[in-house]
């Protein structure tokens, strides 16, 4: 079953540390994304997705 573990919290609280860990904990198959990518290029690819799956519709 997948997961999807968010972590939030202020700058400098161990949201890095503790995503280090529990990736190290899950092993393989894992991801660590960041804040950055998730707010610059995710939306980006929804777009393209939707656009992919709209054209197909067509």
């Amino acid at each position: 079953m997948s997961k999807l573990i968010v972590l939030r919290g202020n700058s400098g609280s161990g949201k890095s540390t503790v995503a280090k860990e529990l990736q190290r904990k899950f092993g393989r198959n894992t991801m660590l994304i960041s804040q950055d990518v998730v707010r610059r290029e995710m939306p980006l690819m929804i777009f393209r997705c939707l656009k992919s799956q709209m054209s197909a519709m067509q």
